[in-house]
């Protein structure tokens, strides 16, 4: 069978998921764990989901623009790409539930 290569924007922004997954999930630890970061957050737009939302989707979207470069659709396949995005949301997943479990 043969492996086809993806496209660079399928990459780039499975990439920057990837990424963002576990940069979200530091970012609720840090922000409960540091009350001016909280109080920063629910001052800039209002509550401080909604800002880390705002901050999550725009660093999302200059991520996968930087990432999506044409040479890297040939160096990844759907599945290594599902794998680490796979990866990525089980490591989020376990930052938060050490985090809030630890906090009990």
């Amino acid at each position: 069978m043969e492996e086809k290569s993806m496209g660079k924007y399928a990459v780039g922004f499975g990439l920057s998921a990837a990424i963002m997954n576990v940069v979200s999930s530091l970012l609720v630890v840090a922000k409960e764990e540091y009350a001016p970061l909280m109080n920063w957050m629910k001052a800039a737009l209002g509550h401080h989901w909604t800002t880390q939302g705002a901050i999550v989707m725009g660093s999302f979207l200059l991520l996968g623009i930087i990432l999506s470069n044409p040479a890297i659709g040939k160096k990844w396949n759907a599945e290594r790409l599902g794998n680490v995005i796979l990866v990525s949301v089980v490591l989020g997943g376990l930052i938060l539930m050490g985090f809030f479990l630890n906090e009990l």
